[in-house]
């Protein structure tokens, strides 16, 4: 047996998940080979896949860059879950040394802002808070920031 892993976004992904590549993933896991999908996003990412494709076999998933893994049947094998560092606090200081946005990442992705519209709300694919509102993220398994320049 041999393992395969493939980045998403630009790679697997690129012009599109294709029946072409479903069924050369197909074919390999036919050999008896594992397939799975590592990538910076969430481990929601999975079920998106699992909806989207659903002749669409995914052995296993690495989420937010390998801190969160699941097997083929969702079942958590790796969970780096950071809890040591309230959120609140992380994302304070990010914003105090010029973030625009910080980024949370666990099962679901997170944007956190400094001030959170109440006009824009939660959606399929984010969770929206305010710095204040913050303090209800319990753990991370991965942040990272928006900055408005590139410097």
């Amino acid at each position: 047996m041999k393992i395969l892993g493939s980045d998403y976004d630009g790679t697997l992904n690129h012009g599109g998940i294709t029946d072409e590549k479903i069924g050369r993933v197909t074919k390999w896991q036919e050999r008896g080979n594992k397939f799975g999908i590592i990538t910076g996003r969430g481990a929601d990412h999975r079920e998106y896949l699992l909806r989207k494709f659903p002749n669409f076999k995914i052995d296993f998933l690495a989420a937010c860059n390998g801190g969160y893994i699941v097997n083929e049947s969702g079942e958590v094998i790796f969970d780096s879950r950071c809890d040591c560092v309230p959120v609140q606090m992380l994302a304070s200081d990010l914003f105090e040394w010029g973030c625009d946005e910080v980024y949370v990442e666990w099962t679901r992705a997170s944007i956190i802002w400094p001030e959170h519209d109440s006009d824009i709300t939660s959606n399929e694919e984010y969770n929206f808070y305010s710095l204040e509102t913050s303090s209800s993220i319990d753990y991370f398994n991965q942040a990272s920031i928006q900055m408005s320049t590139d410097e």
